[in-house]
C-alpha cells in the first residue's frame, strides 16, 4: 500500500523496503503481496529477505537453500538478488543494483547465519527468542565478537528534487436523491456514495477484491480509476494495502463480500493494533442470499469487527442510511465496517433524515408492543 500510493497514486520517488524471516514466507499472505506487487510493476518496492535455516521450533521450509526463496520470488515476476547477508559490501552492492531495475519489486535473498561469530550460538537451534544469560555465557559471547577492521562506508543518496504529496481537496458530500418507497439495494447505495464521497475528498481511495460488480465499487472505478485498486481474490492482502494507504494520509474503502473478510481477519487485528484508519464494506450479507448458500453467507463478519479495538459496526437498512454512514465512515478515525445487503429494499427515510455512530432507528412502535424485531431491512409488509 505504501509502495502503491507513492507509485500510482502520488508520483513520489520514495523507496519502500521491507525486512522479512524466511521463516514467514510460508504464509498465504506473503505471496498474495508478492503476486500484487508484480501485477502494479511495484519497482520502488524491495524485500530483503533474511535467510538463517532456523525457525522457532525446527528448520524452515527450505532450510538454507537461498535458491529456492530466489525461484519463487522469480516465479511471481520479481527480480532477485542473493548475496552473502554477512557481507556489508554486498549489501549495498545490491540496494544499487535494486535502485536500476525497472518495472518490477526487488527480492534481495541474504543468506545469513542465526548467532554468526559467536561459537555457541552459530547456526543452533532452541535459540529463538533466547537471550544470552549475564555472566560467563554474555562475556564468552562479547569475547569471540571483536570488531574487525572498518566498516565500509556507507553510500547515501538524497533523492533529488522535492516531491511531496498532494494537497487534499475537500468539498461538502452530495445529499441522498430518493423518494420514500423506492427500492434500493444497500450495496448499489455504497457504489453511488462512494462516488460522491470521491468527489467531495480527494484522500478517497477504493480497493475491491474482484468483487466489484456486486459491491458496486465498479462506480467509483469509472469515475475514479487512477485511485481504485483492484486487489483480486486476496482478501489478507486487500487489508493490508488498504493499511498501508491509510498510513499515508489515504482513507481507503475496501469491499469484497462481507464473507470473505472472514480470511483477512489477522490482518486486521494487526491493523487494529496499529490504529489504522480503513473502511471495510461486505456485502451479501446475512441469509437473504439464500440461493448462493451459506459459503457466500456473511454471518460470523459482525462479529470479528466487534472484537476490535475501538472499531464502528454500520448495518444500513436502506438507500438513505447507507450513504449517510458511508460520510460518516470517511470522517471516523479508526476502522469502519459496513455491512450491505444483496436485495433491494424500500427506501425508509427522508434524505435529511440525521444519523450518528451508535444507536438504532425506531421505524414503528406502539405503546402495546410485546416484540421487538431488530433487522437491517424491511420484511414483506404481508
Amino acid at each position: 500500500g505504501i509502495a502503491l500510493n507513492a507509485k500510482r497514486l502520488e508520483k513520489l520517488d520514495y523507496r519502500t523496503y521491507v525486512l522479512m524471516g524466511d521463516g514467514e514466507t510460508a504464509e498465504g499472505g506473503v505471496w498474495e503481496a508478492a503476486a500484487l506487487a508484480a501485477y502494479y510493476q511495484l519497482d520502488n518496492l524491495v524485500a530483503i529477505v533474511d535467510v538463517n535455516r532456523l525457525g522457532q521450533s525446527q528448520p524452515t521450509m527450505h532450510g538454507d537453500h537461498v535458491d529456492s526463496y530466489a525461484k519463487k520470488f522469480s516465479g511471481f515476476g520479481w527480480h532477485t538478488i542473493v548475496i552473502d547477508g554477512h557481507d556489508m559490501g554486498a549489501i549495498l552492492d545490491a540496494f544499487d543494483q535494486s535502485r536500476s531495475v525497472k518495472n518490477s519489486p526487488v527480492a534481495i535473498i541474504a543468506h545469513t547465519k542465526k548467532g554468526k561469530g559467536v561459537s555457541f550460538l552459530e547456526d543452533k537451534d532452541g535459540w529463538h527468542g533466547k537471550p544470552v544469560k549475564k555472566g560467563e555465557e554474555l562475556e564468552k559471547a562479547l569475547a569471540e565478537l571483536p570488531l574487525k577492521g572498518n566498516p565500509p562506508k556507507l553510500r547515501i543518496t538524497v533523492p533529488s528534487g522535492t516531491s511531496q504529496p498532494s494537497l487534499v481537496v475537500k468539498h461538502s458530500m452530495e445529499a441522498p436523491e430518493y423518494k420514500l418507497g423506492d427500492l434500493v439495494a444497500t450495496r448499489e447505495a455504497y457504489g453511488t456514495a462512494l462516488v460522491k464521497l470521491g468527489k467531495a475528498n480527494s484522500s478517497v481511495v477504493a480497493i475491491d477484491g474482484d468483487t466489484k460488480n456486486s459491491t458496486f465499487a465498479d462506480r467509483f472505478m469509472n469515475v475514479f480509476p487512477d485511485r481504485f485498486f483492484e486487489a483480486f481474490i486476496a482478501e489478507q492482502n486487500m487489508v493490508g494495502v488498504a493499511v498501508g494507504l491509510s498510513k499515508c494520509g489515504k482513507i481507503p474503502f475496501a469491499s469484497t463480500f462481507g464473507a470473505f473478510f472472514g480470511r483477512s481477519m489477522d490482518h486486521l487485528r494487526m491493523a487494529g493494533i496499529s490504529m489504522a484508519n480503513i473502511k471495510c464494506v461486505g456485502s451479501h450479507c446475512g441469509v437473504s442470499i439464500g440461493e448462493d448458500g451459506p459459503s457466500q453467507m456473511a454471518l460470523e463478519d459482525l462479529a470479528f469487527f466487534r472484537t476490535l479495538p475501538q472499531a464502528v459496526v454500520f448495518y444500513p437498512c436502506d438507500a438513505v442510511s447507507t450513504e449517510k454512514v458511508v460520510a460518516l465512515a470517511a470522517d471516523y478515525q479508526g476502522i469502519v465496517y459496513i455491512r450491505t445487503s444483496r436485495p433491494k429494499t424500500p427506501v425508509l427515510y427522508q434524505n435529511e433524515e440525521l444519523f450518528h455512530i451508535g444507536g438504532s432507528k425506531t421505524v414503528r412502535s406502539s405503546a402495546h408492543d410485546r416484540l421487538t424485531f431488530f433487522t437491517a431491512w424491511k420484511p414483506n409488509s404481508s
